[in-house]
């Protein structure tokens, strides 16, 4: 997966941008549920206050809160309750005064390790409900002589309870909120950095494509100008790559047509020789030179083809290259009058040299034409990204044993005949070259059918 850029650039922005969203909601809910507590404690507070103004505590332990106009007290199990304790030698007493809403019940606090004057914390009410307590720390007073002088040795506290569901309700639904936003944005992030690496990896998919377009023959380079800057240099050096291909096949012709002129030249020197040469030495060099000559011409022609067929961007119309070859071979064979039938789908483009088609669809032009008696059926389509061809003949045809023979290396299966007698095996090499194959068969006349398939260029 890590090969891949679109992954890395896909995890390297979804994944920080997850994490601090993430963190972010987090912080975000904390903070929103701290502020609301806060607000909580508050309004205890000022009911803590409220009760210690309104209060009066005497030296005997009376309570007497004097609430005017508040009933949230009052009513039983309200969610508001309050509990007065006498404290004696820090520990805390029976209360002297509890809320009518708490009935006969008591909050269950723990006042141990409490040192503070007011402190809160989070309990259970008489109902199992959760409450939020303040406990303020009071002190009493003696009254005299008009005048109220704390007494330390009598201490009070003052519990103040409010039920905390609506708090954790509003809690809960903010978390929720927080939740369905943040998978919301989440999904939006995840969408957008689709589309942004698909956006900005877009070129190197138009590179791909133009690329395919430079093997089928449609381009012949790469425009830089259409791709984005950083894409540039990249694209230069596929057109560097591209012109050092063509140069690197146009020197394996050269060298290939050279060692052709050079091998020719001494052959025919020693055909000569041997053909004023009646003895069996001379019948014997005729035979042995014809064979090299053979070989040399068929060994060429391969190394040629295995150069071409790497040439990128080749491309051969079929139709125009057949029509010339057609021509051609009714002008040498004339004298047999020989009917052509084409069947040939129209814009059919061969991704290769045209000098290798005319090779191919030549040489089994020609064997046609030698054994047909009277006609010669030439068809082509597209299958695929192939195109497949076949040349049909009303000849003698050809045995099973002998159609697998003619595709063999070297194998003349008539010596009657004038020419090398290799174009079948020739033809198989080129094709195998461009990765198509040859099929042999016998026609609906009796004769034979060569049907060729190699890739075609759209």
């Amino acid at each position: 997966m890590w090969r891949s850029i679109r992954a890395r650039l896909i995890f390297a922005t979804l994944i920080p941008s997850v994490i601090f969203l993430l963190v972010g909601v987090f912080l975000a809910a904390q903070f929103t549920i701290s502020l609301q507590r806060q607000e909580f404690l508050n309004s205890l507070e000022e009911e803590v206050l409220q009760l210690s103004a309104w209060a009066q505590l005497t030296s005997e332990g009376t309570f007497d809160p004097k609430l005017p106009g508040d009933t949230q007290f009052e009513r039983v199990f309200s969610g508001w309750y309050y509990q007065v304790f006498r404290v004696d030698d820090g520990d805390a007493l029976e209360p002297v005064a509890t809320s009518t809403s708490l009935q006969q019940s008591r909050l269950n606090i723990n006042f141990i390790d409490h040192t503070q004057d007011r402190w809160d914390l989070e309990t259970v009410g008489p109902t199992g409900e959760p409450l939020l307590v303040m406990v303020q720390r009071m002190t009493a007073g003696i009254l005299a002589d008009g005048e109220v002088t704390p007494n330390p040795e009598q201490q009070f506290l003052l519990t103040v309870a409010r039920d905390i569901t609506p708090l954790q309700v509003t809690q809960t639904a903010i978390i929720r909120a927080l939740i369905i936003g943040a998978a919301v944005a989440i999904a939006s992030i995840g969408a957008v950095t689709l589309i942004m690496v698909g956006f900005g990896l877009s070129p190197l998919s138009q590179i791909e494509k133009s690329l395919v377009r430079i093997r089928s023959g449609e381009l012949n380079r790469l425009k830089g100008e259409e791709l984005p800057l950083e894409i540039e240099p990249l694209a230069a050096e596929l057109n560097l790559l591209i012109d050092e291909n063509q140069k690197v096949v146009e020197r394996a012709r050269t060298q290939v047509g050279n060692l052709a002129h050079a091998l020719k030249t001494p052959l025919s020197v020693l055909v000569n020789e041997a053909h004023n040469d009646a003895t069996p030495l001379g019948q014997t060099a005729r035979e042995q030179v014809g064979l090299m000559r053979a070989q040399v011409d068929r060994y060429l022609a391969r190394a040629r083809v295995a150069a071409s067929s790497q040439v990128i961007g080749a491309r051969t119309a079929l139709e125009p290259a057949f029509d010339r070859l057609v021509r051609a071979l009714q002008k040498i064979h004339a004298d047999k009058n020989i009917t052509i039938h084409k069947v040939l789908e129209p814009h059919l483009t061969l991704r290769g040299e045209q000098q290798d088609l005319e090779e191919v669809a030549g040489n089994l032009l020609e064997n046609a034409f030698k054994w047909a008696a009277s006609d010669v059926t030439l068809t082509a389509r597209r299958q695929g990204g192939d195109i497949v061809f076949s040349v049909e003949d009303d000849g003698p045809g050809l045995a099973p044993e002998e159609r697998k023979r003619a595709l063999e290396r070297g194998q003349r299966l008539d010596e009657t005949m004038p020419g090398s007698g290799l174009g079948l095996s020739i033809v198989s090499d080129i094709v195998s070259a461009y990765g198509g194959s040859v099929k042999l068969g016998e026609s609906q006349s009796g004769g034979l059918i060569v049907t060729v398939t190699l890739p075609s260029a759209v």
